[in-house]
């Protein structure tokens, strides 16, 4: 005893916690809240959470937030966007204070409507806002009691010279409508106060009789619980005060000087649990359990520890359907739930900062008869952890004399008979006398064992325990006995010679131990049996030749659960009870793609309901065999830090305990999963190439032709860290089988055709173990105008009447048929009779005589030349006779034709006949009647002198889609006979082809023709 007193550290066995057992999970601006001072938690009637905050109002639906700020161009958009305080009104409309007036939301209409004072001199300063049972809203501010005119959207004041309220300045939260409906307690710097509705008249201090309840004392905040009870802060006295009426007067007086040093002002809330939370002005924050003697701890933001509170000043809170308090702070928005919680953390490191240093902490334990928790270092000290209140004493066992060994690394830590077995990586195993306080060798090993290096102890059964050291051999104690006997492997050697040792120790009662052997092999001892049985795991290429156990458990069944690393969970199953080899065995593998959280396992237990935990650092699974699933989650600490082991062991009580790297964790399998959350799924938005539809309630959604392209956003508020789940969804007519969605909860559909569709959510657990009721919204996709009934109803209409009037013309065309074949046998009389003119005109005998002529001269003079006119001539009249069938050819080729016959003419007149061509190459595959410019320039001849003294100048060109041919006149004194039947019929012809008419003019100058291009 004399020598125990150094060896304690840090007893503070009679310190009082000032941390409660609360895990806090945030909402911040990375998460997309538009700001972290959060001053207003609201929820709608369709569910659908409004948060507001310094810098803009949040819309949540438990994934997104859409966020609402002023838009000086739009009227329609919000006031201002630093808004002190917001409130939902009886149909669900969201209103809010600002620095400027009042806004209000409407739901319906989508758009915001603000409000304004009436009073011209005072600046609005409004900063709380409810609505009381009859729908009508109001304000406090800086200048009195505001109430809102709905109809002219202006506010007015209720000051202490129009109804005598003991002031006009109003606290923040300061204002509740009273349970009944008779009226509103209003909080002012000078006391309570009671508007009535009946009188429109205050009672305060200065008219009441009750000093208790109207004094004139600062009230700081109200609160207005769920069970009616009225709390209120009075700054003066520093106690939160609670009442139901003015008859039965204060029934709660709840002191806090002693927690706080200025409190003043603030917020009020109360949990579904009778918590009171209170935070003052002065960012000090306390919790009473007001039931329990008025029990009070104190919140505290640590900027080391994510699962604290964002925030040492709350500004708002609200309670969902879940019993999940959320807590508008500073910091964002801090969420914790106590039916939820199942883990807690000991914050070792926060008391002995040398527990975080790296892989610091070497092994857990926990005392079987007091169940204080034991936590063994490398450097020899072990952390005993009181499991009911959290203090700690620190056992230095290097420190003691009588040490002698220079191993301070602990393995491993077990107890026998009211010893503490201490096992160390190098050096004798110790007891530790738990009474006496005395550190010896281990009693048990004695003779030539008295040397031997316990690195891992398992108990076997009520008297036996298994001691192995990572060499060879393992050995056997009987604690009633006292003997040892060995257990050697069966098989001693590998195939290269190497001696077996053995690792991980692990046993159960009564159905034998699993080691982790050398080779990547497994050892099996039958209960009482000497010989290990050596197992072999097929393990498959996936494993590393350098790898190693990294966990090793034994479930209730004597199956070996166990982690090889980065490999993930493997499970060696007996298929028998008395194991010798492979075949004996059945070996299961879950990793990443099952569901496992992290395939680097370090730690794995059974619980008491056969579920296997197993952590990777912060991270753990929960696999359930009998459903072959994983329930996963995280632990907000040493985010960012490998260098550190975390163990696990089951407690007496059921619990789990593990640690990250310096903190202790206690987990509660029986909260985990034991529930399903009862805030529903939200259809909250539709987002549109152009815009976005905010869902309130709406059933159905009615969408123009052209707005197909659709996203459908949805949500949930309960929390998916504390109810794992998942999204599933249908859209009837697209998706054949529901679809999980991803971490978006979104679905996107594109190029819908017209119709109705109807999308379908629900929530389902990640163990599949719950599924939510089913939210629907029927979205319909007009039909274009002439898709639709009344178009296609007025087309059948149309159709019929076209068919009435169809048949009755028909019959009177039965009646006129002989007309009209007569008519037209007529037309293609005079077709035939243009046509054939006009190929009289072609075949001209004027034409051919001068040609003749013509070569019979250069027959003379030329016969070379007289050869290249006849080859043009015999040109000319090929293509005549080519086109005699048909109606039109391309403009191009008429050019051409008119060059070869302009060449014929030049043998007689020379240089007293131009033609001059200026057309585009854009027109050339226009078409003009054959021959048509031939006969134009024939004519032109025919009718006018053409000598090198008066030369004949024919142009041609486009202009107005017409092909103009243009001649100077200087008419011959004589012409021989021409009844103009040739230009009659180019004139009729081109009635056929075309709709527009042959144009022909003359002047003084000039003859003009222009045909239409066709």
């Amino acid at each position: 005893m004399s020598q125990a007193n150094p060896m304690l550290e840090g007893n503070n066995a009679g310190l009082k916690r000032s941390v409660p057992d609360i895990i806090f999970n945030h909402l911040t601006e990375k998460d997309g809240l538009s700001f972290n001072i959060v001053t207003g938690i609201v929820q709608d009637n369709e569910g659908t959470l409004w948060i507001s905050t310094l810098f803009g109002l949040n819309r949540y639906d438990g994934q997104r937030f859409d966020i609402f700020k002023r838009n000086k161009k739009d009227k329609t958009s919000i006031l201002q966007n630093s808004i002190s305080s917001i409130c939902k009104d009886t149909i669900g409309n969201i209103w809010g204070t600002t620095e400027d007036g009042i806004f209000c939301f409407d739901q319906k209409k989508k758009l915001f409507i603000n409000y304004y004072t009436n009073d011209s001199l005072k600046y609005p300063r409004t900063h709380s806002i409810i609505c009381d049972n009859n729908g009508q809203i109001w304000a406090g501010s800086n200048y009195g009691l505001v109430k809102i005119d709905n109809k002219k959207s202006v506010f007015d004041y209720l000051t202490n010279d129009k109804s005598i309220i003991s002031d006009n300045y109003i606290s923040k939260d300061g204002i509740l409508s009273d349970p009944k409906g008779d009226g509103l307690w209003v909080a002012t710097r000078t006391g309570l106060n009671f508007y009535h509705f009946k009188t429109s008249k205050f009672t305060n201090y200065k008219n009441s009789n009750d000093t208790l309840m109207f004094n004139d004392h600062n009230i700081g905040a109200m609160y207005l619980s769920k069970e009616g009870m009225i709390w209120m802060f009075d700054d003066q006295t520093n106690e939160i005060l609670g009442f139901k009426n003015v008859n039965e007067g204060i029934l709660h007086r709840i002191p806090v000087g002693d927690h706080t040093k200025d409190a003043f002002g603030g917020t009020l809330f109360e949990t579904s649990y009778h918590h009171i939370w209170y935070s003052s002005n002065s960012y000090e924050t306390v919790i009473i359990d007001y039931l329990n003697g008025n029990k009070t701890e104190v919140i505290k933001h640590n900027m080391s520890d994510p699962g604290s509170i964002s925030g040492d000043y709350i500004w708002c809170a609200w309670e969902d359907k879940d019993n999940t308090v959320w807590l508008g702070t500073t910091g964002g928005i801090s969420r914790f739930n106590y039916d939820r919680l199942f883990y807690k953390t000991q914050k070792l490191s926060d008391r002995h900062p040398e527990l975080n240093n790296n892989w610091q902490i070497t092994c857990l334990a926990q005392n079987p008869f007091n169940h204080d928790w034991w936590v063994g270092t490398r450097n020899g000290k072990v952390y005993v952890v009181n499991s009911s209140n959290g203090n700690t004493e620190v056992i230095d066992f290097p420190s003691f004399k009588n040490h002698g060994i220079t191993s301070k690394f602990i393995t491993d830590i077990d107890f026998i008979n009211g010893l503490a077995i201490i096992c160390y990586a190098q050096g004798n195993t110790f007891q530790f006398d738990l009474a006496k306080k005395a550190y010896l060798k281990f009693y048990g090993l004695k003779g030539k064992y008295s040397e031997y290096k316990t690195r891992t102890i398992s108990q076997e059964s009520d008297s036996t325990y298994i001691f192995g050291n990572n060499y060879f051999p393992v050995l056997r104690w009987n604690s009633v006995s006292d003997k040892i006997e060995e257990i050697n492997f069966r098989t001693q050697k590998t195939k290269a010679g190497n001696y077996y040792t053995a690792g991980w120790l692990k046993s159960s009662y009564g159905k034998g131990a699993w080691m982790a052997a050398s080779n990547n092999t497994l050892g099996y001892i039958h209960p009482g049996s000497t010989y290990i049985e050596l197992i072999e795991p097929e393990f498959g290429m996936n494993v590393l030749k350098g790898g190693f156990y990294s966990a090793m458990e034994i479930d209730s069944d004597g199956n070996a659960w166990f982690s090889f690393l980065t490999q993930g969970l493997y499970q060696a199953k007996k298929k028998v009870e008395k194991i010798k080899s492979n075949k004996d065995i059945e070996l299961l593998f879950w990793d990443g793609a099952d569901g496992l959280v992290n395939e680097n396992i370090q730690s794995a237990v059974s619980d008491k309901n056969g579920h296997i935990w197993s952590g990777a650092f912060n991270k753990y699974s929960v696999f359930n065999p009998s459903q072959n699933n994983f329930k996963n989650f995280k632990i907000n600490l040493s985010e960012n830090n490998a260098f550190y082991y975390n163990y696990m062991i089951p407690l007496a009580n059921g619990n789990i305990l593990t640690n990250i790297k310096g903190n202790l964790i206690e987990f509660f399998p029986d909260k985990i999963g034991s529930s399903f959350p009862k805030n529903l799924p939200l259809i909250s938005v539709l987002h549109l190439p152009e815009k976005n539809i905010y869902l309130s309630g709406e059933t159905m959604v009615r969408l123009e032709p052209e707005e197909n392209f659709i996203t459908i956003g949805f949500g949930c508020l309960s929390d998916m860290e504390l109810y794992p789940y998942h999204f599933e969804y249908q859209l009837e007519g697209v998706n054949k089988e529901w679809v999980i969605a991803d971490q978006n909860a979104e679905a996107t559909y594109s190029d819908l055709e017209p119709g109705t569709y109807i999308f379908k959510l629900v929530a389902r657990s990640s163990d599949q173990s719950w599924k939510s009721s089913e939210k629907t919204l029927t979205i319909l996709i007009k039909a274009p105008f002439h898709k639709t009934w009344w178009f296609l109803s007025l087309m059948i209409l149309l159709t019929g009447f076209i068919l009435f009037y169809t048949l009755r013309g028909r019959i009177r065309n039965i009646r006129n048929i002989n007309e009209l074949k007569s008519k037209a046998q007529l037309l293609e009389k005079e077709k035939t009779a243009v046509m054939y003119e006009n190929l009289k005109q072609h075949l001209n005998p004027h034409f051919l005589f001068n040609s003749l002529t013509s070569l019979s001269s250069l027959i003379r003079i030329d016969q070379r030349q007289a050869g290249d006119f006849l080859d043009k001539m015999s040109k000319v009249y090929r293509y005549i006779l080519k086109n005699k069938d048909n109606e039109t050819v391309p403009l191009i080729e008429e050019l051409k034709f008119v060059d070869m016959y302009n060449q014929l003419q030049k043998t007689r007149f020379g240089d007293g006949l131009q033609i001059k061509i200026d057309i585009q190459d854009e027109y050339y595959h226009r078409k003009i009647a054959p021959v048509t410019l031939q006969n134009l320039v024939e004519n032109a001849i025919k009718h006018n002198i053409a000598d090198e003294e008066t030369p004949l100048v024919i142009s041609m060109y486009i202009d107005d889609d017409y092909l103009v041919v243009q001649n100077n006149l200087q008419t011959k004194g004589f012409v021989e006979t021409s009844n103009k039947q040739g230009q009659n019929s180019m004139v009729s012809l081109y009635r056929f082809l075309s709709p527009r008419a042959v144009v022909i003019s003359e002047s003084e100058d000039f003859y003009i023709v222009k045909i239409p291009l066709i």
